[in-house]
């Protein structure tokens, strides 16, 4: 009989927080927010992970986004990308379209580094880490 060994396949659905530190409007800033992701994970494929997901983050200077993002991550290191459109929310301008992509590692956590563009304030470059929760799992 070999080592024992979890199998970790299965469709989940994943809900935690994210904490980042964001350069935007040529400003050092913030942001804290979630993350609700439904992903599918087959742990011994060149492409082991493939979902999507909904962020949500409060700028610390004010203002807010929300994205709704496709994920893919490949082979056993779990390192992968998400990208999507978004909206950048605020008191003192309509909604702004936007869009952003991210390379992430799963690690436990989840460190990432994220690159965007927002109408009319321009572009974006984040660092952050992640944690999902796991909340439910198909098999």
């Amino acid at each position: 009989m070999g080592p024992l060994q979890a199998d970790l396949d299965g469709l989940y659905l994943h809900v935690g927080p994210a904490l980042a530190a964001v350069r935007r409007e040529g400003a050092w800033d913030s942001a804290v927010g979630g993350t609700i992701s439904l992903a599918r994970v087959r742990e011994r494929e060149a492409v082991s992970v493939v979902g999507g997901r909904v962020t949500g983050a409060r700028w610390g200077l004010g203002g807010a986004r929300v994205a709704a993002e496709g994920l893919v991550a490949f082979g056993d290191w779990k390192i992968g990308v998400v990208g999507g459109p978004l909206v950048d929310l605020a008191d003192l301008h309509h909604p702004r379209i936007g869009a952003s992509a991210a390379i992430w590692c799963f690690a436990g956590v989840v460190p990432y580094l994220r690159v965007g563009v927002i109408e009319a304030s321009g572009g974006f470059v984040e660092a952050g880490l992640e944690i999902p929760l796991p909340v439910w799992r198909h098999r």
